[in-house]
């Protein structure tokens, strides 16, 4: 698997549980906003967090997404994200 980014980390670690975009740039509020926006997009291609809900509609997202609109969704860690950070955490 590529290398994921500490920043990469901070947002898996903070998405066990389903979380929306203004919660995690809020727990981000450090990072650059666009930093924080383009590693959720890389991380969801990498299949490690996935659109969980459209918080407008309450409806489920399932993979598909409207990119251009994350402050309508919530996100969530997949299995294959969670097994990653697991490693990630036992090699420190």
């Amino acid at each position: 698997m590529d290398e994921i980014s500490e920043l990469g980390v901070k947002v898996l670690g903070l998405i066990i549980f389903e979380e929306t975009l203004n919660h995690i740039l809020e727990d981000l509020r450090n990072e650059k906003k666009q930093h924080v926006i383009d590693e959720i997009k890389y991380l969801i291609m990498k299949e490690l967090i996935r659109p969980c809900a459209n918080i407008e509609t309450k409806s489920k997202s399932g993979l598909m997404f409207d990119s251009d609109m994350m402050n309508e969704y919530s996100f969530i860690i997949t299995a294959k994200g969670l097994s990653f950070l697991e490693k990630h955490i036992k090699k420190r």
